[in-house]
């Protein structure tokens, strides 16, 4: 069975390597986005999707912590995975987008990293 193995959770990315959310860029963090509480996923894709129309994040860089995640505008996006960290944190995940979508993470409540999906 092919996939990216994550925490011990096979991913099924296919022959595609999840990728990590880059570093924060420098400058402020946007107005009105203060670090959450609880991750904001969309809901489950069922059945999981081809591993093709996916796209994968690593969140963070281990498996120990994971990051608060908030996928915005929630109705663009369903969650084909999400793989937890040790401490309940999101360690990776994966989506399918049928619109634009930002994804942040957040770790011990600072901005990790952020990126936006067409």
């Amino acid at each position: 069975m092919s996939g990216t193995v994550v925490c011990g959770v096979r991913i099924p990315t296919g022959a595609m390597v999840a990728s990590v959310l880059p570093p924060r860029s420098p400058g402020p963090v946007p107005a009105g986005d203060s670090a959450p509480v609880a991750s904001e996923l969309p809901p489950a894709v069922s059945p999981p999707p081809d591993c093709l129309t996916a796209v994968y994040l690593r969140t963070t860089p281990d498996c120990e912590h994971g990051a608060v995640v908030v996928v915005r505008p929630v109705e663009n996006a369903r969650l084909v995975v999400s793989v937890p960290a040790a401490d309940g944190g999101v360690a990776a995940l994966g989506l399918e987008v049928s619109g634009p979508v930002t994804v942040r993470g957040w770790v011990a409540g600072a901005l990790a990293g952020s990126v936006s999906l067409p």
